[in-house]
């Protein structure tokens, strides 16, 4: 999955949890790349040159461009 699509997929998600605003989920999402950010654990993804930090970083961009 891509960082674009990533995004796309938390904000959607985070849009739909309590009927909330869009700008609302935008908003939910970018705490949640936040809180991933700040963890210890690694994602592996043999489809992806960018390592974990780069990814959720370009996932939070993707949210602010929606």
């Amino acid at each position: 999955m891509t960082p674009k699509e990533k995004a796309k997929e938390l904000v959607n998600k985070f849009s739909l949890v309590g009927l909330q605003q869009r700008e609302e989920g935008k908003e939910c999402a970018l705490i949640a790349c936040d809180e991933i950010l700040n963890e210890d654990y690694i994602i592996h993804s043999v489809h992806s040159h960018l390592s974990r930090n780069e990814f959720w970083q370009e996932v939070k961009q993707e949210i602010t461009k929606l």
